[in-house]
């Protein structure tokens, strides 16, 4: 039977990270769209878990947490640890952190398993932070999509 994760003020953990990666694969099977996945140590000295997918703006947020909430809900048959909604936001590709982490990374096309501390991206601070995924590919193609559109 799986266990919800406790999600540490001030230290990121071996456990956080294997349960943040088990998530992001699972959402990447169901075909979740997730162009970027990362941990982020808020001011307040919380992590918290954040995933990036077109599918907020299309189906909305409220469906990609039900997608998560399944997820986490068929992997508590199993030993893993699962991470609670109330520790992960879930944002579209239009969202202004996102843009600020494209922008500042824009040179690779796919950023993976890289741990970045005392930062700017753009104009916002931040103190520590794991980076899953950064898929500029899916991003690209989305943002294309997105002009054939406009």
């Amino acid at each position: 039977m799986a266990k919800e994760l406790f999600v540490t003020k001030g230290w990121f953990t071996d456990d956080m990270q294997s349960a943040g990666q088990d998530l992001v694969n699972e959402l990447d099977k169901s075909e979740g769209a997730v162009s970027a996945a990362f941990w982020v140590l808020e001011p307040e000295k919380k992590w918290e878990l954040v995933i990036v997918s077109n599918l907020v703006t299309t189906d909305g947020p409220r469906r990609f947490y039900q997608r998560i909430n399944d997820i986490n809900n068929k992997s508590a048959l199993s030993d893993k640890s699962i991470i609670s909604l109330h520790d992960i936001r879930v944002l579209s590709e239009r969202s202004r952190v996102f843009v600020d982490i494209v922008d500042n990374f824009s040179h690779g096309l796919l950023l993976q398993n890289t741990r970045l501390g005392s930062n700017f991206i753009g104009d916002l601070y931040v103190e520590d932070m794991f980076i899953y995924k950064l898929d500029m590919k899916l991003v690209s193609n989305h943002r294309a999509e997105q002009l054939n559109y406009a």
